[in-house]
């Protein structure tokens, strides 16, 4: 068969969608996660950067909670998320470099990698 009789199949979103419907609902703090989320991402974003460790760490353990229970609804906020956490990648802490490592894989189960993409693409060509 030619490439273009291919139909793509379902998109990580979709599938998600799809099983949420037929689990029949999200969990309470999935709901509440997603309808808090445009204040919740700013809040938890604030400390990312924080001079002191406990909460330089403490904030990016958050922000994984926050992506695991928001699922998909995290493309809304990536532009902020990947910023903060590009800054804080190169961070001198072992323990927060690696709640930044988990929180950039907790968003890979998450959000699709074209969401990501359209995000950082345009940031690396400056």
């Amino acid at each position: 068969r030619a490439s273009s009789d291919i139909e793509p199949g379902p998109t990580a979103k979709e599938m998600q969608e799809e099983e949420e419907e037929e689990s029949g609902r999200l969990t309470g703090i999935e709901r509440m996660t997603r309808a808090l989320l445009g204040s919740l991402v700013p809040k938890v974003l604030e400390d990312v950067a924080h001079w002191t460790l406990r909460l330089r760490h403490r904030s990016v353990l958050q922000l994984s909670h926050v992506v695991e229970y928001a699922g998909p609804a995290m493309v809304a906020c990536l532009p902020p998320v990947l910023a903060s956490l590009a800054n804080a990648t190169g961070d001198e802490e072992a323990d927060v470099a690696s709640a930044v490592e988990e929180c950039g894989r907790a968003l890979g189960r998450v959000v699709e990698a074209q969401a990501l993409l359209d995000v950082l693409v345009p940031q690396v060509r400056g």
